[in-house]
């Protein structure tokens, strides 16, 4: 979609200003990059808010949408058949038939390999998120309630709820990187530390 989207404006910076509000998590980020798009092009900003922002929008979904663009198997079934539409109809089954097995087998295999419970895609995730949260600060305001900085700004998190001030953590059902911080202040037990100050730093990685 956002190639289409630079393909049918010719601008790049719609495009770019289009993946900021897709991938925002909070409505006013996403406010934000929209009001800057309308001020660049009206068209373009005035088509995807027809279109509904609950459709493409991480902001503004009401389902677990992760790397997705869209929710519905039709769509992205007619994504994958647009070639295959222009052979006869037998040989275009044959085709979707040999493509669902290969599916189906490569995510089994994987599936079958997996000895976490996380897939290798949200494992390689949370290991990346938690090795960069080792350098925020987090200051305990409870037991489960934590202000955790990444030095640029501030962020509330619940653990108790599993909940994050800029609403990633629930959107994406994965611990974010502050969330990861937390955590492992929680486990420690010290105020006001980082990976340099907390002796359990080097002993909490992974998928914690």
């Amino acid at each position: 979609m956002p190639q289409n989207i630079k393909s049918d404006y010719k601008r790049k910076d719609v495009s770019l200003l289009f993946k900021q509000a897709w991938k925002a998590y909070r409505k006013s980020e996403f406010k934000e990059a929209m009001l800057e798009m309308m001020k660049v092009n009206k068209v373009a900003f005035e088509d995807l808010m027809n279109v509904g922002p609950e459709r493409w929008s991480r902001a503004y979904s009401s389902i677990r949408r992760y790397q997705f663009m869209t929710s519905s198997i039709v769509e992205s079934m007619n994504s994958c058949l647009v070639h295959a539409c222009q052979i006869p109809i037998t040989t275009m089954l044959e085709f979707i038939r040999d493509m669902l097995h290969k599916w189906f087998y490569k995510r089994r295999t994987k599936a079958e390999k997996t000895r976490t419970q996380f897939t290798q895609w949200a494992t390689e995730l949370i290991k990346e998120r938690n090795n960069d949260s080792k350098r925020y600060m987090v200051h305990p305001i409870d037991l489960v309630n934590f202000n955790v900085n990444d030095g640029n700004k501030d962020g509330l998190v619940n653990l108790s709820e599993k909940k994050h001030s800029f609403t990633k953590f629930e959107v994406d059902k994965l611990p974010c990187r502050h969330a990861l911080a937390a955590i492992r202040c929680r486990k420690c037990g010290d105020e006001g530390h980082n990976s340099h100050k907390c002796p359990l730093a080097s002993k909490v990685g992974g998928t914690t």
